[in-house]
């Protein structure tokens, strides 16, 4: 991770790697297999026993991922397809 400091701002600015989510430990590949597995349909219990994570935390995940999708193209609410959760 990189930080740099705006002299305008005066604030600092965290660059995160691609491969690394901010604040989470895991690489960004673990949520992408998550939310892959979950959108093809299999359980949440079923992929936290799989990759040893807590099914709450595979949970917080994906509803933070469609959140996020949600906020950045709305009218996904509206498509058929519902997270197995």
């Amino acid at each position: 991770m990189f930080r740099l400091y705006c002299l305008d701002c005066k604030e600092t600015i965290s660059i995160w790697p691609e491969f690394i989510l901010p604040y989470q430990p895991e690489l960004i590949d673990t949520h992408e297999r998550v939310l892959v597995e979950n959108l093809e349909g299999k359980p949440v219990k079923e992929i936290a026993e799989e990759i040893g994570y807590d099914p709450r935390s595979i949970s917080r995940w994906i509803k933070r991922a469609l959140n996020q999708a949600l906020f950045i193209a709305p009218g996904l609410s509206q498509t058929n397809k519902i997270l197995s959760l």
